[in-house]
């Protein structure tokens, strides 16, 4: 079960009249190369060059991204433009945002999680990672010895009795407060009391953990602490034990998952039309002839109105916008020949995967950096077809935190990239230094 910890939290120190908005960053998986550009050129101080510097041609086993990331640190540090607290604290965050126009308010709180091995049931993954991004991450966590982005965690608690004792302890003055870039309002409290610490803590220890966001930033901690082990021995808890992580309870009203749609930049197996490809196991119907904002407004309407129990997606070519819906439903175990389970099977991201995507890429493609490309809005990947940068997409609706849920509770994986909690936790909110001592 989850053992969380509050913990002396480094921070940006926004007393000084230092704009927020303009040194901290969303998660180094969610920066492509055109915005660590803006990133980098925002501010010298924006967290971008700890969690994703550049590589220089002339690297070195001691002059690289990762010990220049840890140079910065330090030198932040005895600058005091990041401080650390005095006192040991959980922190409530609130995420306030619009999504299809309506305003939405994500409470979550940010403490230390135990990190604990998968097979103990206590911390359950869903999605798939890959070795690649852990080394990356694994090299700048052993250089910095800190995690400066938390791992996102799903909690069940229908009351929100956790996020009640925090908040009513909560500071009467947050320790950030402002809007960034997406016009996200981000606010900060510290909580310090100790009976509401205990309390929070003890009302999560008997709690299931699910991983919503942040596998690899998981995995790694895992990995590093391991490695700590190996050299220093397990005796008591300490920094290398824990993980950061900002939980949310999967009741809380302001949780929202993006759809997470599949765009195949090399098309489907070089066909000029993949329809024929894929109309064995698929009705497929042209909805429009144009690329065009209002009919792929009336498709993604469509996708939304499928009943749990029916799979529809949308298909995106170069010949225009289709409808697409599984043409047996009741055949479905049978079509998908794995050893998943039936909620497994049943997911529009399995199915899109096993019926759809396999059809198009071959073995070797769908593992292939840059084969499929992820994008969570409808318009971006119809607008990849459009310029030519790719020749298929696939749309789908978002998963939901039941499915995610129900999976990660029954030890399977889903495909990559199956959900995209929005908003996204921003990194270096709340930093978690390992030189700090650790306090329950």
């Amino acid at each position: 079960m989850a053992q969380i910890l509050p913990f002396k939290g480094t921070m940006y120190d926004a007393g000084s009249g230092l704009d927020l908005s303009t040194v901290l960053a969303p998660p180094y998986d969610v920066i492509g190369p055109e915005f660590q550009e803006e990133l980098h050129a925002r501010s010298p101080l924006n967290i971008v060059r700890l969690i994703l510097g550049y590589a220089h041609g002339g690297d070195t086993a001691t002059d690289n991204r990762y010990t220049r990331a840890a140079c910065f640190f330090e030198e932040w540090k005895k600058r005091g433009i990041l401080k650390t607290a005095a006192v040991p604290a959980i922190y409530l965050y609130d995420q306030e945002f619009r999504v299809a126009g309506e305003r939405r308010v994500r409470r979550g709180f940010i403490a230390l999680l135990k990190l604990e091995d998968f097979s103990a049931k206590g911390v359950h993954p869903h999605e798939v990672t890959y070795a690649e991004p852990r080394e990356d991450r694994l090299s700048l966590l052993r250089a910095c010895r800190a995690n400066f982005s938390q791992v996102f965690a799903l909690y069940s608690d229908e009351r929100r009795e956790v996020e009640g004792a925090l908040s009513t302890a909560a500071s009467a003055e947050p320790l950030a407060d402002f809007v960034d870039e997406n016009s996200i309002r981000h606010t900060l409290w510290s909580v310090e009391e100790k009976g509401a610490l205990r309390e929070a803590a003890g009302l999560m220890s008997v709690k299931q953990i699910v991983i919503a966001d942040g596998h690899h930033r998981y995995e790694t901690a895992l990995l590093h602490m391991r490695e700590m082990r190996a050299g220093n021995g397990p005796r008591g808890d300490n920094p290398y034990d824990f993980v950061p992580a900002c939980f949310v309870s999967s009741q809380n009203p302001g949780l929202v998952i993006l759809p997470v749609h599949r765009v195949l930049p090399g098309g489907c197996r070089g066909e000029r039309e993949p329809v024929r490809l894929l109309e064995d196991h698929f009705d497929i119907a042209q909805l429009s002839e144009k690329l065009e904002e209002e009919p792929l407004g009336e498709l993604m309407q469509w996708i939304g109105e499928a009943g749990a129990a029916q799979h529809r997606f949308g298909l995106v070519t170069p010949n225009g916008l289709y409808t697409v819906r599984v043409r047996a439903e009741a055949e479905l175990d049978r079509l998908i020949n794995t050893e998943h389970s039936e909620t497994w099977r049943r997911l529009d991201v399995s199915v899109i995967q096993e019926l759809g995507i396999k059809r198009c890429l071959s073995l070797e493609e769908m593992h292939r950096e840059g084969s499929i490309k992820y994008m969570t809005d409808a318009s971006d990947a119809m607008g990849e077809v459009v310029t030519g940068r790719a020749r298929l997409a696939f749309l789908l609706r978002p998963t939901t935190v039941e499915d995610i849920e129900s999976i990660a509770l029954q030890g399977e994986k889903m495909p990559p990239k199956s959900s995209y909690f929005y908003p996204k936790p921003l990194s270096g909110m709340v930093i978690y230094d390992h030189a700090t001592r650790l306090s329950g």
